[in-house]
């Protein structure tokens, strides 16, 4: 069998669990903006569903494949 004892943290230990790694954060802002350049471009789900019962979205589809 195994004992664990869980003790609680300090303060300052918290503080270190909660900072976030610089590595992901530039990862993480380098998407985000990479998002914002890309918006417009971008189709919502919702609309790409609707999309998809339209044969003006399909026609579309076949357009681009040709060119």
């Amino acid at each position: 069998m195994l004992s664990v004892t869980i003790s609680p943290l300090k303060l300052e230990q918290i503080a270190r669990l909660r900072k976030e790694l610089p590595v992901y954060a530039d990862i993480l802002d380098d998407v985000a903006a990479l998002l914002a350049e890309d918006a417009a471009a971008l189709v919502p789900p919702v609309q790409r569903i609707c999309n998809r019962s339209s044969t003006s979205f399909l026609a579309a589809g076949m357009a681009s494949c040709r060119a």
